[in-house]
């Protein structure tokens, strides 16, 4: 259905919002890889590359990214190989705060940078673009109540953005 479909299709956005809840709850991340084996990775990036930030499939496709974005290092390589990256920063750029694409697509940066070398992937975010992006997110005042929810539940999990500030106010 994502391969096929396009972003304004409601089915898109259905297909993308399952693969992300499939991997919820993933202890032994069996299904992410099944889902990541089956070249989910690349279309949920051309979803966000074809879409717009009000399209419930760019929000779904960036939730389900962020959700596959745990685990294993050879998957976060492949989601940054993919072109994640310039896609969620390409999101973030033109969607506005409180949309949920926004939210999705700051999370999935967050998450890229929890496990293993995720400092080395915060200087990958960095250099693609995302600092001036979430700053502008945090400047536009309130957030979505979905960035709220996302930053009261996950902020351990989310502490490698603080990678990706302090490494561009260094490279500034």
């Amino acid at each position: 259905v994502l391969r096929a479909g396009r972003p304004e299709q409601k089915a898109t956005a259905y297909a993308a919002r399952t693969l992300g809840s499939l991997v919820e709850g993933d202890e032994g991340h069996s299904r992410a890889a099944a889902i990541a084996d089956a070249g989910a990775v690349e279309v949920l990036v051309g979803v966000l590359r074809a879409g717009r930030p009000e399209q419930e499939a760019t929000a779904m496709a960036a939730m389900a990214l962020a959700n596959l974005a745990f685990g294993d290092e050879g998957r976060l390589t492949a989601i940054i190989e993919a072109g994640a990256l310039d896609a969620l920063v390409g999101v973030l750029r033109t969607a506005r705060p409180s949309q949920g694409a926004t939210a999705m697509a700051a999370l999935a940066l967050g998450n890229l940078t929890i496990c293993g070398f995720g400092h080395i992937r915060a200087l990958a975010i960095m250099k693609a673009g995302a600092f001036k992006p979430l700053v502008d997110v945090l400047r536009a005042g309130k957030p979505a109540e979905e960035v709220q929810d996302a930053s009261s539940k996950d902020a351990a999990r989310c502490s490698g953005v603080l990678h990706v500030r302090a490494a561009a106010i260094v490279e500034a």
